[in-house]
């Protein structure tokens, strides 16, 4: 039996919109720009590195905290918009001190420490993974700062004309994201 949907609490929600009120997002939108003034606010590096799938379901993205820099790992062959998607989905997890990594420990530490033994990096990196309103939180996060980039965005920016029409569409039918509550 399939469990039902639970839909991310109210309190959960107005920690996003604080958390995104709080942010320089550049005008116009600039991720790069973005991830700059991130560091400078949080003191400390963010790096966002590349990495290849291990399998059909592995994560898109992930993050991990170190004692001098954070890091978001993201898978390669995605379109500009979809890597700034799943890089602000890991950003969301690390502002809002999310903990856990959604797969098998041994199998990140072959992904990313390919190196080091299994054993220590369980050790190291051995935590819970995501409960579902973490993942909820993540991506509400990620939805309103695009919304809020999406306002700022220069038209050069769309690298994929299908994803153009069907954003499109969407609107079309429930409006434009500005009036549906996210900026």
């Amino acid at each position: 039996m399939q469990r039902p949907v639970r839909l991310l609490e109210h309190a959960g929600r107005e920690q996003c919109h604080d958390l995104v009120r709080e942010l320089d997002v550049p005008d116009p939108w600039d991720f790069e720009v973005f991830c700059k003034l991130l560091q400078e606010r949080r003191g400390r590096p963010l790096e966002i590195l590349p990495i290849l799938p291990v399998r059909a379901d592995f994560p898109n993205g992930l993050f991990l905290s170190f004692d001098t820099v954070d890091r978001i790992y993201m898978v390669k062959g995605t379109t500009s918009y979809h890597r700034e998607h799943i890089a602000l989905h890991e950003i969301g997890h690390l502002l809002l001190k999310h903990q856990g990594y959604g797969l098998d420990i041994k199998e990140l530490a072959s992904v990313l420490f390919p190196d080091l033994d299994p054993a220590l990096v369980q050790r190291v990196l051995g935590r819970s993974g995501y409960s579902d309103p973490q993942e909820q939180q993540a991506e509400y996060f990620a939805g309103l700062v695009l919304a809020r980039a999406d306002e700022r965005r220069s038209p050069r920016f769309v690298d994929d004309l299908n994803a153009v029409k069907a954003v499109g569409r969407l609107e079309a039918i429930w409006g434009p994201a500005s009036r549906q509550g996210f900026s």
